[in-house]
């Protein structure tokens, strides 16, 4: 958006940035700038300098929450594709992207610097709770055999979440692997809205999650129930049937894969 540089450049760092460009001649010059909470350019150091139409986008200049700015010398802060481009990498990176003015009079913010969404802990001991004996899980299924081991896989899984990282864990038959990691899926889905993707090495596992596992886990492992929704891809080449589906009408009906909502 372009704005009045008094809500979004500080008086000093404009004052650089105007300096900055005339000592290059006016040519285009490139920035990494330091932006409080309020979006307001706070500080400011020169990193590249180029033509009158062109300049370097060096890569790894700027560090997550920072903004890489540049002018434009006709002073139409119009993006370019190149800008688009270099703006959509940056954002991927945590950095935003902004156009000035050879007089930084005015900015245009391509990018928003991105800010890390808050993310809430789930309590393993509430994961655990609803695979004990008397959790929900159990009233689903009538009949339950508690498994201490699959409860400590779920609780190791519940740390995993909160703690991000990788994890790799190794259960023998009779644990009950698929609840122990579901359970814990679905509390951080409920608090977090983020979703996991689970992979199974046979199509008859897959039925079984989809089927059966996954509905009872939905069902009983929040203690307030809120619509979720799965889907199931199948086939050696379902990468690419789901960029095919997206090139697709929606109603073309062609794509192998099935998706419910569950509460």
């Amino acid at each position: 958006m372009t704005v009045n540089p008094s809500e979004r450049i500080a008086p000093g760092v404009r004052a650089y940035l105007a300096g900055e460009v005339a000592a290059a001649g006016g040519r285009e010059v490139s920035f990494v700038a330091q932006v409080d909470r309020d979006g307001v350019v706070t500080g400011a150091r020169t990193v590249a300098r180029g033509t009158v139409d062109m300049v370097l986008a060096l890569p790894g200049v700027a560090q997550r929450g920072e903004m890489l700015l540049h002018n434009h010398p006709s002073g139409r802060l119009d993006p370019s594709g190149p800008d688009l481009d270099v703006a959509s990498r940056l954002h991927d990176g945590g950095v935003g992207f902004g156009i000035i003015d050879n007089g930084a009079t005015a900015i245009y913010v391509v990018v928003e610097v991105p800010h890390d969404r808050v993310v809430l802990r789930i309590d393993p001991f509430d994961v655990v709770d609803t695979l004990g004996e008397g959790g929900p899980v159990a009233q689903q299924l009538g009949q339950y055999e508690d498994r201490r081991s699959q409860r400590d896989m779920a609780a190791y899984i519940a740390d995993g979440y909160n703690d991000g990282g990788v994890q790799l864990l190794e259960a023998g038959t009779g644990v009950g692997k698929s609840f122990a990691y579901l359970v814990p899926a679905l509390h951080w889905a409920r608090v977090n809205g983020e979703r996991t993707v689970v992979s199974t090495n046979t199509i008859n596992l897959q039925e079984q999650l989809w089927a059966r596992t996954c509905p009872c886990c939905a069902a009983r492992s929040a203690t307030r129930p809120t619509p979720r929704r799965s889907h199931c891809s199948r086939g050696g080449g379902t990468i690419s049937a789901s960029r095919e589906c997206i090139r697709r009408s929606p109603r073309s009906g062609r794509c192998w894969s099935r998706t419910s909502s569950t509460s």
